[in-house]
């Protein structure tokens, strides 16, 4: 962004002229012959600058996603102060794809976002081995690309580091077992238990052991009791099976309740007209297409009435609806060569069904591009959320009831996932480091050599599907 704290200065321009072949960035000279230099293409205007800063003032993050950022930019200045750790990731994973598109060229753009999706997928609480191996085949030519825009000052030890970060996440798994954010966060608890600051060290003694002796006795409550480790879901949820067949065939109440809000998932919603005024963007939703293929595709929409119906037979059953404004996701819809979705505002489609379970939405929130082009002025960028306090597994867990019968908990499965790019060829051999027999993939064309190196292969293909689980439940505090 052409600060001042920038490495690009003429020095490392004429260092660049004497030993590289760069002609596009090298210093330009007057007829006196005084050199200066000319701002390359992955160097943001002023004017451009302040636009970003702009957007970031008025961008408005779901409750629980991030902090208010537009407090840390100054408009005047150009620049960005004060951001917590959290924020970066936000920055860097989500919103610098968007703030830049449109104010640099093409080349310049796929590079970055394909950086950018690589710490994405890299800081997933679930990690697959098949993203890794793609991901550590992937990111080496990422870093060609970067090399062929950016000057050779700018690449020091930190850049290079990003090529082993793969083959770190295959040896050590998450990097949420692996960084000291987790750690920060729970000293903070502990200094937020402080009452007595003359006794700082008892008092931190103190507030523990009311907190450790709350949660034991709360294992012996009754389990109508709402308390940190059981929850009591009011009425019978419908689930499809026979004994809600009844009721639903019946039909409803003729009374429903509306709500201006409602947590389910993970995911807080509220309606548009309620949210407006706030300072957060709760009134986006997606819902997944049953299938994906050629005819099946995500619905995104705008979320305008919550109702809840009762069902009464044996019992109560409740079914809570979102009545919501979809997109197009034909002609409304457009997913780019980077996978990031964009949406068409002004196109909708015209249903009498505009209806959704609440149990299927998503959370989203839109945000218009900082950059103003013919391509962006009418597209919205979609950011996807995850939810908080649910943890993502493959399988669902069976639970074992006392008469001996058993019964399936649905679990919620969520995963950011990584696809190659296009440039990248998938037979290509790929070796770790460490164990290069054991992790080594054999192309199409070598395959016909050794029939016991294919058999090596194949006992190890099985285990490069199976995600990284980690079991991290957070306290009261942080969540």
């Amino acid at each position: 962004m052409d600060t001042p704290k920038s490495k690009d200065k003429l020095s490392a321009r004429q260092d660049l002229e004497m030993l590289c072949d760069r002609p596009l960035l090298n210093p330009v000279r007057d007829k006196k012959g005084k050199a200066w230099i000319k701002k390359g293409d992955y160097t943001l205007e002023r004017v451009d600058v302040k636009k970003i800063c702009a957007w970031l003032k008025k961008l408005k993050f779901p409750d629980g996603y991030a902090s208010n950022i537009g407090n840390c930019v100054n408009i005047k200045n150009g620049s960005f102060y004060g951001f917590k750790s959290h924020d970066c990731h936000v920055f860097m994973q989500r919103l610098f794809p968007l703030a830049i598109r449109g104010f640099v060229p093409n080349m310049v753009y796929e590079a970055i976002t394909e950086l950018c999706m690589f710490f994405r997928v890299l800081c997933s609480k679930t990690l697959h081995m098949e993203d890794l191996y793609n991901m550590k085949r992937s990111i080496a030519q990422t870093i060609c690309k970067l090399e062929k825009i950016f000057p050779p000052s700018f690449f020091d030890s930190m850049e290079h580091l990003i090529i082993h970060l793969a083959d770190e996440a295959i040896l050590g798994g998450p990097v949420q077992y692996r960084w000291i954010y987790q750690y920060e966060r729970k000293l903070g608890i502990i200094k937020r238990r402080i009452r007595n600051k003359a006794r700082v060290e008892g008092s931190i003694v103190n507030e523990h052991l009311v907190n450790e002796i709350a949660t034991y006795c709360s294992l012996y409550f009754a389990p109508t009791v709402d308390n940190m480790t059981t929850l009591q879901v009011t009425g019978d949820s419908t689930d499809g099976s026979a004994k809600h067949l009844e009721p639903l065939a019946n039909g409803p109440l003729n009374n429903a309740r509306s709500y201006n809000g409602y947590f389910i998932n993970g995911y807080k919603f509220h309606t548009q007209e309620y949210g407006k005024g706030r300072a957060t963007n709760n009134y986006g939703l997606c819902v997944r297409g049953e299938i994906y293929n050629g005819e099946e595709s995500d619905y995104y929409g705008l979320l305008d009435e919550i109702l809840e119906i009762d069902y009464y037979d044996i019992g109560r059953s409740t079914v809570v609806l979102f009545k919501c404004t979809w997109f197009d996701n034909i002609r409304g819809v457009v997913v780019n060569k980077n996978k990031l979705v964009d949406v068409k505002p002004t196109s909708h489609i015209e249903t009498n069904d505009p209806f959704c379970l609440a149990s299927q939405a998503e959370h989203v929130f839109y945000t218009p591009y900082p950059a103003v082009t013919d391509e962006l002025k009418d597209l919205w960028a979609v950011v996807k959320t995850k939810p908080r306090g649910v943890y993502e597994v493959t399988k669902a867990e069976t639970e074992v009831a006392l008469d001996g019968s058993t019964e399936a908990n649905g679990v919620f499965h969520l995963d950011e996932r990584f696809e190659l790019p296009n440039e990248v060829n998938v037979s290509e051999r790929l070796s770790l480091a460490s164990n290069r027999t054991n992790f080594e993939q054999i192309s199409s064309d070598e395959s016909e050599g050794s029939e016991a190196e294919n058999q090596e292969d194949d006992t190890d293909e099985d285990d490069r599907d199976e995600p990284f689980y980690f079991d991290y439940y957070p306290d009261e505090d942080e969540c």
